[in-house]
């Protein structure tokens, strides 16, 4: 698998200058052997026509409404014919040389699963996703990754009830029960132009405080389930009174609860060794975390 063919999967909704730099980005990567997916949410923004003017090559699925990042994507990778995945938001891009190093990766270590890079901040340039701050090698952030297809016709693809968030988790937990290795890779750089006016803002409430109840429920054992919600329950509850979500983090306890006897019926599958599916930190992790933040903002 030297020069394989890489899928690289878009999935977008009402983001068209956004997707059009991501694309772009795609036209200066020093790896050739691409085939491009987009998967586009049923936009308004004329970002269906823009693509088929600029790129007529690529392969672009247009689906009548918006159907959530998580259909999307499991859209994109039904339809995919490479061996080697890329998830892009269509806010994200990778340095030139990013898919190259991916495809690099994967040749020299065949257990990878998952190949998680560095992501910056566009604007701040501030890394998102410091692998000190949470469990080593046991998650990937979703906005850019690269993901051996062969993931999904041994897990299942993304828990498309889930809409958008925390369906990163649920892979990785299945990912890990099956034998993957997740790696975080520093020299694999991608940007994420993430920013308050393209982001769902306070419904993140709504959206993980329903499916993070859903994902442990599904795949935690009795005992650590419990206690994990507690937890995460009340991290989200401190969190969206801080913000002022409170309504959406009450109406996604409300619907998780009330579709959790079918989710526990048609989805439980506790993990083999529980501790590997382990995605967020332990509470100790977490406030030692807060801690180090709130003396920086003091030291300022």
């Amino acid at each position: 698998m030297n020069n394989p063919l890489v899928s690289v999967i878009i999935v977008t909704w009402n983001r068209k200058d956004d997707i059009l730099e991501t694309l772009e980005s795609l036209q200066r990567q020093t790896y050739s052997n691409l085939e491009v997916i987009i998967v586009d949410n049923g936009s308004s923004d004329g970002t269906v026509e823009e693509i088929r003017q600029l790129y007529p090559n690529y392969k672009l699925i247009c689906l009548p409404s918006n159907v959530g990042c998580e259909e999307g994507f499991n859209v994109g990778i039904v339809n995919s014919t490479g061996p080697i995945l890329v998830f892009l938001d269509s806010d994200a891009f990778f340095e030139d040389n990013g898919i190259n190093k991916i495809v690099h990766k994967f040749n020299n270590d065949p257990s990878l699963g998952i190949v998680d890079p560095r992501i910056f901040n566009f604007f701040s340039k501030k890394i998102q996703n410091e692998p000190k701050n949470w469990p080593k090698h046991n998650r990937f952030t979703g906005c850019a990754v690269g993901l051996k297809k062969e993931l999904f016709d041994n897990v299942g693809l993304r828990p498309k009830n889930y809409f958008i968030y925390a369906s990163e988790e649920d892979v990785c937990i299945r990912a890990l029960d099956y034998g993957y290795k997740i790696q975080h890779f520093s020299d694999i750089v991608a940007y994420h132009k993430e920013s308050p006016t393209t982001r769902l803002s306070s419904k993140f409430y709504y959206y993980n405080t329903r499916n993070v109840l859903w994902l442990i429920c599904k795949h935690y054992p009795l005992l650590p389930a419990i206690r994990e919600v507690i937890f995460h329950f009340t991290i989200n509850f401190i969190f969206s009174l801080k913000t002022l979500s409170l309504h959406y983090y009450f109406l996604g306890m409300i619907e998780g609860i009330f579709k959790l006897p079918l989710i526990i019926k048609n989805e439980r599958k506790p993990l083999k060794k529980w501790y590997l599916g382990r995605i967020y930190p332990s509470g100790a992790q977490i406030i030692k975390i807060i801690i180090a933040k709130w003396g920086k903002k003091n030291e300022k």
